[in-house]
């Protein structure tokens, strides 16, 4: 049977800084891989708009990030959604549900919706609005170089045949007539074209910088050339590149602030996946069951620095929890020997923290 879960959200309205009353709901219907998302909101008497824009945000200290993903349709005075997408890689945000604190819908800046998934009040947290960053192939007609689009001549343009818009039916080829001299003479016209950006990138070569270039050629070959397929080179790649995947988590990943705890820092939230990204030494958490419980209860997991006794700081993993004798005895059986509470009451009993263990950086 798939995993089933299923999650209610309030909406409430956020007019020219002031909060409102609830306005709507969320309804998040997780099924295996699959999260259904169902939204109805009910707009106030005297509203003009059309619709509204679908934002996922995360707490980022005193505001909200937040992303577009869609669009909301306005129908009779209410704001329906409904929608089915991956939430492991919801809207195709290369991220999943859970680094995500709630859902924002928008008519503008001074009057949106804040649905948050904890419940949490939001006054007083601006959202800051940023974009989705676009899919590759979507972004490859943009960089075309301008030079390269005024040299181009298509055979299309040369002969004088009309450019057909792609959803009109284009007739068959036995329909179509073409003077045979035409084409032979944009087929040479196209070769003149060629061989001129030919001649003119040979000249470019023929320029001092050739000097500079058998120079260069001359120069006796680096130890990265000698060793590019040998195993320690490609170790020593590996390892930088493990080095930079755990900075570069640290830099982009959803930040946790952990105001009442100085030891703590550079903290940020993670799924047990990204474990895989890290050296392989710290592997086996991926599949540590009081880690693995926890995420469930809580849906993430600390990835950050911490400073020692020793005053040197190093990378660590947290998994949040309630301090207790029995959650003490359960987390230094499966490796987790320290407790940090986020307030520091002198009475670690009850109070929400996180269970620390080293992670262990390359070699």
């Amino acid at each position: 049977m798939q995993n089933f879960k299923r999650k209610i959200t309030y909406f409430y309205e956020h007019h020219n800084g002031n909060v409102g009353s609830t306005a709507g709901f969320m309804k998040l219907e997780i099924r295996g891989d699959k999260v259904k998302i169902i939204i109805n909101i009910q707009e106030p008497l005297g509203v003009s708009y059309k619709g509204a824009d679908l934002y996922l945000y995360h707490e980022a200290g005193d505001h909200l990030s937040a992303v577009k993903v869609d669009d909301v349709e306005s129908i009779d005075g209410v704001l329906t959604y409904q929608n089915r997408t991956d939430w492991q890689n919801i809207f195709r945000t290369e991220r999943d549900l859970y680094t995500f604190d709630g859902v924002a819908v928008v008519y503008h800046d001074a009057h949106y919706y804040i649905g948050d998934f904890t419940d949490k009040d939001r006054t007083g947290y601006q959202l800051t609005k940023k974009e989705k960053k676009p899919i590759i192939a979507q972004m490859i007609p943009e960089f075309v170089d301008e030079e390269e689009k005024d040299e181009s001549v298509s055979l299309r343009e040369i002969v004088g045949v009309a450019t057909v818009p792609a959803k009109v039916e284009v007739a068959s080829i036995s329909e179509v007539s073409i003077d045979e001299h035409e084409v032979e003479k944009a087929t040479h016209e196209i070769a003149d074209v060629e061989e001129n950006k030919m001649v003119s990138d040979i000249s470019k070569l023929t320029k001092p910088q050739d000097s500079i270039q058998r120079k260069e050629e001359s120069a006796p070959p680096s130890i990265d050339t000698i060793c590019k397929d040998c195993p320690y080179q490609k170790k020593r790649q590996q390892q930088h590149a493990e080095e930079n995947a755990l900075e570069q988590m640290l830099e982009t990943y959803p930040k946790l602030q952990m105001y009442g705890v100085a030891d703590l820092f550079d903290c940020v939230r993670i799924h047990p996946r990204d474990i895989g990204k890290l050296d392989m030494r710290n592997w086996k958490l991926g599949v540590n069951s009081f880690l693995t419980h926890n995420f469930y209860t809580y849906q993430y997991l600390l990835l950050g620095k911490m400073r020692f006794d020793d005053g040197k700081f190093r990378y660590i993993l947290g998994v949040p929890g309630v301090y207790s004798n029995r959650e003490k005895y359960l987390a230094n059986m499966f490796g987790f020997d320290q407790f940090i509470p986020i307030k520091q009451t002198g009475v670690k009993t009850g109070e929400f923290g996180y269970w620390i263990v080293e992670v262990m950086p390359s070699l």
